[in-house]
Order: structure tokens, then C-alpha cells, then sequence
């Protein structure tokens, strides 16, 4: 019986459930079989669930319930103006862009067509042919001025090959360097020259006020390609005098080797100040030029060629190359005695210099001996290596003093014939002068090769590295 009820109760559970319709039946029978849950029958789900109409029905209010909860936000989240601000963004992005880049191109344009102008100032139709002549220069510039600071004058008369050759001067006041260095730039007749020199010589003036005419370092290119740099004397006393009454000059503590533009160096003295200044501008023309000519006026001279010496130790080491290996550099060194007087050509005084000359540069890495002088043989047969004695960098000029004060209505002929009786003529002793030069075997001045700018250059970083060796205030501190 009690089967009979519970299947009974179990389909009518069953019945409604499939049917959808509650009624008291249904849950009576489920209470039935919770009652009898004990007799180890499996429990059936029970669903309960409404039917559709009323499932469609609470839908239909709850959608509407949630859209009216929504009604008051509805103005802040409409994606009406989310909409309206892309179209905005779409519709200025492209227009702004299309607008800006050709204002930005045209703006670039614009800028870059001065700088176009600016590069092609300074040029020439003759500048822009690699091939073109350099200017021809009438007159020296300045190399380094009257305060000793470099100058770049010069630049535009230098070109961009490497086949030149430095010369420079050295020598106290009034033995002719200006003079010699004139002669060397002239191309044709010696004679000119003197009436007309190029370097600027002494005159009568300077001789009567013991001046000096050069100041700094005067520079020359000539046709050939030779530098020809022109210096200042060395151990002046005009200069000396000229650095004590100097308006705004002030001899006080300033940066090694500083010698102009804001001050000299503290030396004990004016004498050393001037002493330091020569040693600098001699070490740097024996760092920057192939050859250095020292001119002298008489025989021999002590002074100068203790402060060769000198100048050779404080010089800054600068590296070169020969044969494959790293070496400093030196130039050659040519001993050239100015004014000499007929007897001086002769075979014994020749050796006599030479001998002397040999003696006082034996343990010196100037280079004396490179085939440029006047008892190669090449210059006069009797002065040759057999009987002068092994030859050195040594040349000799005449007295030119009656040329430069002889009547200009007198024949050039009998002019030279007088001055230059029973000497070689002027014109053939500067022409071998300038041969050799132009022909010695002259090592580069550092171990890349150089053009005339890179050289111009490469005199800047010396000067300074002369101006700033800290050789020269340690030397002057030991002059008396």
C-alpha cells in the first residue's frame, strides 16, 4: 500500500512538473517522500520554475524597471557626443595635418635658402677649380702679430697640396734677415729686390734710434711654394724697451708661458721676460719649419749660438717618421753669415767656420749636415770638401750696404761690377741659395703628411703648446 502512494505521489509530481501548474498535489507528495526519505531511494531534482507567459511577462517589467533606474544617467552616457567628439577628432586630425606639413616643408625651405647663400659668399669662379692659382701675395702678412697671438691672414694664400717647404729666420737685430728673406722671394733680379724689398728692412731712421723693424712673425708664399717666415729679433734691446714703455703693459703672475694678450709670465726680470719670449718664438719656428736659417753679421757669435742650444732643449717634442720609425723632429739648420767681406770666400776661412761650427753642434740633433752650402762644390769649384774640410749647412753673402745706398741713375751693370769685384756676383750666390732650398730632402714635420693648410693648422697647436710648456718658467727661473 505504501507503494502504491508513493508512486502515486511521484508522478503526480512528475505530471506537474511537466505541465507547469502547481497545485497542493505536488507538494504533498514531496512531502510524502521527504517523510519516507529514509528507505534508500534516489531523490528526484525538483524544479520549480513559472510558466512562459509569466516569465515573458516579468521580463517585459523588470527591462522597463532597469531602463527607468537608467533614465536619470541616460544624458551623461548617450554615446551621441562620444560619437560627435571622434567625428571632431577625425574631421581636425587630417585637415590640421594637411595643413601643417606643407607650412612645415615650405617653413624649412625658407630657413635652409639663406644658409645656402651664406656657404657661397667667399666663393669665386677661381676658388671652386681645384686646379686654380692661389693668390699671388705683393707683400707679407702676419703670421703672429706684435703681441705674439697667431693670425690667419695668411689661410687664403695657402692651397691644399702637400709639395712646400718652410724657411724661417732667426738672427739678432740689424744682421739682414728681413733683407736675406727678401731676397729669397724675389724671382728675378737680386738687385730689385734690395731697392724694393718685399720684408720691410732697415732704414736710416732705424739705425739712428736703434729700433727694430719687425714685429711677430711676417709671413710670405712665394710662386715656388716656399714659406718664408720672417721673425723679430731675438735678445733686443728695442724690444725690451718697447715691452717697458708699452701703455697697459702689466709684468704680473699669469698662466705659463702666456706672452701676450693679458699679461707676461712672473719672471725675476724684464732682461729674462725677453729672454723667454726669443726662446719661445725660436723653438717654435724649429717645430714648424723644414729649414731655419740663422743669420749672422760677422764671424762668429757666441750668444746666438748658446741660445740655439738653448732653444733646441726647450723645444716641445714633436714625433715624425724616418725610415719606418717613430723619431722627434728636427729641422735643418743653416749657419748664414751675412756682410762678409772678400777675404771671407777663401778656402781657410771657410774651413775655419766649418771646423768651429762642427765642434759647437757635435752632441746637437740639428741637422748641419744636408748638403746645403757653400763649399759643396756646387756653388764655387774651389770650395769644395778637399779644401774646406767636410761640409756643413754653411752660406756666405757679400756686403750689400753700397748696393742699397748706390746711385739709382748707375748702370745695373757697373754697379754690380763695382760692388762685387773679385766676388762671386750677388745674383748667382742667391740663386744657388734658392735652389738648394727648393731642393734639399727635407723630412716631413710629423709623421702624416700635410698640405699648406693642415699646416697652417699644425702652427696653431704647436704656438699654443709652446705658450703653455711650463720648460720656459722653469729656465727663467734659473737666469740670474
Amino acid at each position: 500500500m505504501v507503494d502504491v502512494n508513493l508512486r502515486v505521489g511521484a508522478i503526480t509530481c512528475l505530471n506537474s512538473i511537466g505541465s507547469g501548474i502547481p497545485g497542493k498535489r505536488s507538494f504533498s507528495a514531496c512531502t510524502i517522500r521527504r517523510d519516507h526519505g529514509t528507505w534508500g531511494l534516489r531523490r528526484m531534482p525538483i524544479i520549480l520554475t513559472k510558466p512562459g507567459r509569466e516569465r515573458d511577462r516579468d521580463g517585459d517589467s523588470e527591462k522597463d524597471r532597469l531602463m527607468d533606474n537608467r533614465s536619470p544617467a541616460k544624458p551623461l552616457s548617450q554615446p551621441t557626443p562620444t560619437i560627435i567628439l571622434r567625428n571632431r577628432d577625425a574631421e581636425n586630425r587630417p585637415a590640421s595635418q594637411q595643413s601643417a606639413r606643407p607650412t612645415t616643408v615650405l617653413r624649412k625651405e625658407s630657413e635652409s635658402q639663406p644658409v645656402y647663400q651664406l656657404a657661397g659668399k667667399h666663393g669665386h669662379p677661381e676658388s671652386a677649380n681645384p686646379l686654380a692659382l692661389p693668390p699671388t701675395m705683393k707683400a707679407p702678412v702676419k703670421l703672429l702679430d706684435e703681441t705674439l697671438q697667431l693670425s690667419d691672414a695668411a689661410l687664403e694664400f695657402l692651397v691644399e697640396q702637400p709639395d712646400f717647404v718652410v724657411v724661417g729666420l732667426l738672427g739678432a737685430q740689424g744682421v739682414g734677415k728681413s733683407t736675406v728673406a727678401s731676397l729669397l722671394a724675389s724671382g728675378g733680379d737680386p738687385t730689385a729686390s734690395l731697392r724694393k724689398p718685399l720684408f720691410r728692412v732697415h732704414g736710416q731712421e732705424q739705425f739712428e734710434y736703434g729700433t727694430h723693424c719687425t714685429n711677430g712673425i711676417d709671413m710670405l708664399v712665394t710662386s715656388g711654394r716656399m714659406i718664408i717666415l720672417d721673425s723679430q729679433p731675438l735678445l733686443s734691446a728695442s724690444i725690451m724697451d718697447k715691452l717697458i714703455l708699452q701703455e697697459g703693459k702689466k709684468f704680473g703672475p699669469g698662466p705659463p708661458g702666456s706672452t701676450g694678450g693679458g699679461g707676461a709670465p712672473d719672471f725675476s726680470s724684464t732682461e729674462n721676460t725677453v729672454e723667454v719670449q726669443s726662446l719661445q718664438q725660436a723653438a717654435f719656428l724649429l717645430s714648424v719649419c723644414h729649414i731655419v736659417i740663422l743669420v749672422q753679421d760677422w764671424a762668429f757669435d757666441p750668444n746666438i749660438v748658446r741660445f740655439l742650444q738653448t732653444a733646441e732643449m726647450l723645444k716641445p717634442s714633436t714625433p715624425t717618421t724616418a725610415d719606418d720609425e717613430i723619431i722627434e723632429y728636427f729641422p735643418h739648420v743653416l749657419f748664414l753669415h751675412n756682410h762678409c767681406n772678400p777675404s771671407d770666400f777663401g778656402p781657410r776661412i771657410v774651413k775655419i767656420l766649418q771646423d768651429m761650427y762642427n765642434k759647437m753642434f757635435l752632441r746637437s740633433r740639428l741637422q748641419i749636415q744636408t748638403g746645403i752650402g757653400i763649399a759643396t762644390g756646387e756653388v764655387l769649384e774651389y770650395l769644395n770638401s778637399s779644401t774646406c774640410g767636410e761640409p756643413i749647412n754653411l752660406f756666405l753673402l757679400p756686403d750689400l750696404t753700397r748696393e742699397l745706398t748706390s746711385d739709382e741713375n748707375e748702370d745695373e751693370t757697373t754697379a754690380t761690377s763695382k760692388l762685387f769685384s773679385g766676388h762671386p756676383g750677388l745674383g748667382m750666390l742667391v740663386n744657388s741659395l734658392r735652389n738648394q732650398l727648393l731642393g734639399s730632402d727635407i723630412q716631413p714635420l710629423t709623421h702624416a703628411t700635410l698640405t699648406e693648410k693642415n699646416w697652417f693648422h699644425y702652427t696653431a697647436k704647436i704656438w699654443e703648446l709652446v705658450k703653455k710648456s711650463s720648460f720656459f718658467l722653469e729656465y727663467s727661473r734659473l737666469l740670474p
